[in-house]
């Protein structure tokens, strides 16, 4: 699937609340379409699509929780078959021994995207929004500008963040949150971030095994 640009309500009716995608709510608790209204009123005001109307194959149902996590992360059906397969090459015992999925490993991954960073560091109102942030070249990581937003970061490494939009887009982080300033000329221009010490991003509510067994001819 291409990058999404069209309404976002529409989508977070059709799939339920997705935090990396839209913080947006509806006063409409049917699916949308045409006859959507006749699915009656979902939970959470959020529309599980065709399953809301009651006539969903285990196939759509395995499709529908794929597209759940792609358009959280905002991500392309391809970018997303990487993580799959990158994920599967490790071997089963070591999945066995972390007591983890391979979906886990998958969404640990994700998690460790510079764009998914700056989304939990700022708060912003998506992970789209953060990755318009990285590729504008408002980002440092290890005090190196880095634009590529699907870098993976590690726990141990620091995110500085221009000052100017840490006020526009989001809000500052918890004085814990936030590392010693570089000693540079610019460092009054940025603000740090340990990415070990980011509260995790809030995730829509995945059927991971679903999600599994779409992907299980990859494995």
């Amino acid at each position: 699937m291409s990058r999404y640009v069209g309404a976002k309500l529409r989508i977070t009716r059709r799939l339920g609340p997705l935090p990396g995608f839209c913080k947006k709510q509806t006063r409409r608790t049917y699916v949308p379409g045409e006859h959507g209204y006749r699915a009656g009123p979902t939970k959470g005001g959020g529309g599980r699509g065709a399953a809301a109307r009651g006539n969903v194959t285990l196939a759509g149902k395995r499709l529908l929780s794929k597209q759940q996590l792609l358009y959280n992360y905002g991500l392309r059906e391809r970018q997303l078959r990487a993580y799959v397969k990158a994920s599967s090459s490790r071997s089963s015992t070591m999945l066995k021994e972390a007591g983890s999925s391979i979906i886990d490993v998958v969404l640990e991954a994700l998690d460790r995207r510079l764009d998914t960073v700056v989304y939990r560091a700022l708060s912003t109102t998506s992970i789209r929004a953060a990755r318009q942030i990285v590729s504008h070249g408002h980002v440092k990581v290890n005090s190196v500008p880095v634009t590529i937003p699907s870098y993976s970061c590690q726990t141990t490494d620091t995110v500085e963040i221009k000052k100017a939009i840490v006020e526009q887009r989001g809000t500052k982080a918890r004085q814990s949150q936030i590392a010693a300033s570089s000693p540079k000329e610019d460092s009054d221009k940025f603000e740090s971030y340990r990415v070990a010490t980011l509260r995790d991003a809030k995730k829509p509510r995945l059927n991971k095994t679903l999600i599994a067994e779409f992907y299980s001819r990859l494995l």
